[in-house]
């Protein structure tokens, strides 16, 4: 079977419909209130009937485009498990090295799978980055966590 970019794109808008249903339907426990006086369910179902749209378009413009064949490519492994192995490194070392050098090792992982960046790009990004974590988990929403080595 020969794969398109418009059975790509029916699939996509089919997961985008179900996910945004399955939001709004598992949100109907919740109390809905009004929009003056929202219930803990307001924003989690409209949220939930915004996606459920959002996929209904993504499936009538993918019904409505031509198909075309897909190029056979080979997916970018390599970045993908750098990426995901800098997650992993973040939440093994979080605890033990602070919040600020661990964002920034990070950064400096996920550079491996783009190697078309420059040092002085990822170093800026990475300092940046650590700097509006630490003010927006540690300042901003009190979470207990070292924000360098030895704090605890």
């Amino acid at each position: 079977m020969i794969q398109t970019v418009r059975g790509r794109e029916l699939a996509a808008g089919a997961l985008i419909l179900a996910m945004g249903a399955a939001f709004a339907w598992f949100s109907g426990g919740l109390g809905l209130g009004t929009a003056t006086r929202m219930g803990s369910g307001y924003v989690p179902r409209l949220l939930g009937i915004l996606l459920a749209g959002l996929g209904l378009i993504v499936i009538v413009r993918a019904w409505l485009m031509p198909a075309t064949p897909l190029e056979k490519t080979n997916p970018p492994w390599i970045p993908l498990l750098w990426i995901a192995g800098s997650i992993v490194g973040f939440a093994a070392l979080v605890e033990r090295i602070g919040l600020f050098l661990s964002v920034v090792l990070v950064v400096a992982v996920c550079r491996a799978g783009a190697p078309e960046r420059r040092w002085i790009e990822i170093l800026i990004l990475a300092a940046a980055l650590s700097g509006f974590c630490a003010l927006l988990f540690i300042k901003g929403l009190g979470l207990t966590m070292p924000l360098w080595p030895g704090e605890r």
